[in-house]
């Protein structure tokens, strides 16, 4: 059985959030928390380290060639996709270029620091989920330090899906 529409009451988005780098299990705890409260979705953990092949490194350039980044993590995954809606990659990687973060139904975070985990994780579920940057002090703002998301895009969020019960 696949996954309905995004968000959906009878199907949840469902997200694997999948480990490239140890990452502290009260982190984890808190990304799951936050995220399952502001966005309505469940999450889940893959806590076995995923490795990026040395053959997606660009040895030119001395960092990793995120387009092969990605395409490598999408063949790894592709038994999931009747599953997961979304899969997220956390990791530290040197990349070619910094756009990385959206392919299809594959996000890679790419964080040097654990404690703006939270917040880019945030980021990439509201951009999934059709959430654009925000001004306001808001979670969608990547200036802001605030964690939660505002009423502005909980309303767009309610209004992309009414019958979605955001808080």
């Amino acid at each position: 059985m696949g996954i309905s529409e995004k968000g959906s009451p009878e199907a949840p988005t469902k997200i694997l959030i999948a480990l490239m780098k140890p990452v502290e299990r009260d982190i984890l705890l808190n990304i799951k928390t936050l995220i399952e409260k502001e966005f309505n979705v469940q999450i889940f953990f893959k806590l076995e380290r995923e490795y990026v092949p040395i053959s997606a490194f660009d040895w030119k350039n001395l960092s990793y060639n995120s387009s092969l980044v990605l395409e490598k993590l999408e063949q790894r995954t592709l038994d999931l996709n009747s599953f997961f809606s979304l899969i997220i990659f956390l990791g530290r990687l040197k990349t070619s270029n910094t756009n990385i973060n959206l392919k299809s139904r594959i996000i890679f975070v790419n964080f040097t620091e654990e404690r703006k985990l939270l917040k880019d994780v945030g980021i990439s579920v509201g951009k999934y989920l059709g959430l654009d940057d925000c001004n306001e002090e808001c979670m969608m703002n990547p200036k802001s330090s605030r964690i939660e998301l505002c009423k502005k895009c909980i309303m767009k969020l309610k209004k992309r899906d009414s019958d979605i019960n955001y808080k």
